[in-house]
């Protein structure tokens, strides 16, 4: 029965019916596994926002190359200095100038890529299909070295200390020479029946190696020696037997804490030293975390968007405005907390109460399942269409044309017809960067 029913679940006739899906693996193969479904949980229409006072622009746009599955693959660019990294599942890898969208290389990789690029700044590591990880020359996209895994990587690898440490799908955590591709320890992790297709990203911080594990387990490890230095074990009590409590979030480190949370509801603040639980608090989640000044925010498994405190736990806020969007892992831009959703708007709500203050439509994105990239100038958003799309947001000002008929400042197209009736009049009154929005509509 578990065979007719994985085969069914993999045919391109349920594939097209799921609007959401990740995966557990039974006994007899993986099938998908979805906690929302479109026939149960509609998504949020857009909420009105009524102090809309932020304006995305639009500075450059590059195509990086088709992606498939996009919600279930960790492909994240990277900013190194002046220099974006970023990778499409169809091979391609390409180095970009962070300022003017500029390609300076570009590489097509032989195979599928599942995850990355990882790098050090002189070394970007991704992993491959079919099981696989390449490392290539920062500098040039030149490939450095190959080597074949014992598990499939959906794991952003980690680069550091000369150092390359990987996840495999099948819970084996390794280290290889970063200069030659040698391996150097691997840890094979007892997995539990029934879990979800994801992992969490492994870190690197000092001499340490950690990362979060499908049996709800964080574990440190010590980078050279592969010694077990401590473990936490996320799941509390109340957790079922067969409930999954996989972490697939990559846990976030914020000075000497580090921060977890599972899919089955358990979040933990861990003394990154010792692996002493310092707190911990009843949430779910399935995507990347972002912290700022003495807060963390992460959105639940209902796209609820939960802002709480560093030291305690407790909840700041809770935003429930874009439920069941399919958010992205969110990420802090000044005074916002950016997301994408499973249409490709790009949702900025205010990091001190969760009130939704400006949107911004990435067309023809195929939806934004990545966590947005940010500095100091710009935010990078990459679609699951495989496009990087630099934005910059600037604050709004009212607009009133000469007759007294006010423009509201949204960019929405439902304003569409109001805003060309009225653009003849109120040209004079225009800022450069208001027009240039104007176009990109």
């Amino acid at each position: 029965m578990k065979k007719v029913l994985a085969y069914f679940l993999h045919t391109k006739l349920f594939v097209k019916i799921c609007l959401f899906s990740v995966t557990i693996a039974l006994t007899s193969g993986c099938v998908p596994f979805f906690t929302t479904d479109k026939s149960f949980h509609k998504p949020s229409p857009l909420p009105e926002i009524s102090n809309n006072e932020v304006a995305f622009v639009k500075v450059w746009k590059q195509t990086i190359g088709n992606n498939k599955e996009s919600s279930l693959l960790k492909l994240k660019p990277v900013i190194f200095k002046n220099t974006i990294y970023a990778a499409s599942s169809s091979g391609v890898v390409m180095a970009i100038d962070k300022k003017t969208g500029r390609k300076i290389w570009s590489t097509k990789l032989k195979h599928q890529i599942n995850s990355g690029p990882g790098t050090d700044g002189k070394l970007l590591v991704l992993g491959i299909q079919p099981a696989n990880i390449i490392a290539l020359d920062a500098k040039t996209g030149k490939e450095k070295w190959t080597e074949k895994t014992e598990g499939e990587i959906l794991a952003i690898p980690a680069v550091a200390k000369n150092r390359v440490a990987i996840q495999a799908l099948n819970g084996k955590i390794s280290t290889f020479n970063a200069t030659t591709g040698e391996q150097l320890w691997q840890e094979n992790i007892t997995l539990p029946t029934l879990l979800l297709r994801g992992s969490a990203s492994p870190i690197i911080y000092q001499d340490s190696v950690i990362t979060g594990l499908p049996n709800g387990n964080v574990m440190c490890w010590n980078l050279q020696s592969g010694t077990l230095l401590w473990s936490n074990n996320l799941v509390s009590e109340q957790s079922s037997e067969n409930q999954l409590v996989d972490i697939n979030a990559t846990p976030l480190v914020v000075n000497d804490t580090l921060y977890a949370i599972n899919y089955g509801g358990d979040m933990k603040a861990i003394n990154i030293h010792t692996g002493e639980t310092l707190w911990s608090h009843k949430a779910a989640g399935y995507y990347d975390m972002s912290d700022s000044g003495n807060y963390i925010y992460f959105s639940d498994l209902k796209s609820n968007l939960i802002s709480i405190e560093k030291d305690t736990g407790n909840i700041k806020w809770s935003a429930d405005k874009l439920a069941y969007r399919y958010l992205s892992a969110p990420a802090v831009y000044r005074n916002y907390v950016l997301t994408g959703d499973y249409q490709g708007y790009i949702h900025a709500l205010s990091k001190f109460d969760g009130q939704p203050k400006g949107r911004y439509h990435v067309y023809f994105s195929g939806g934004i399942s990545t966590q947005p990239l940010v500095d100091q100038e710009y935010i990078y958003i990459f679609t699951n269409k495989g496009d990087l799309v630099a934005l910059t947001v600037e604050k709004k000002k009212s607009l009133v044309h000469s007759s007294g008929c006010k423009i509201c400042d949204c960019y929405d197209k439902v304003q569409w017809n109001e805003r060309v009736a009225c653009l003849s009049k109120i040209l004079p009154e225009i800022n450069d960067n208001w027009i240039k929005n104007f176009k990109d509509i």
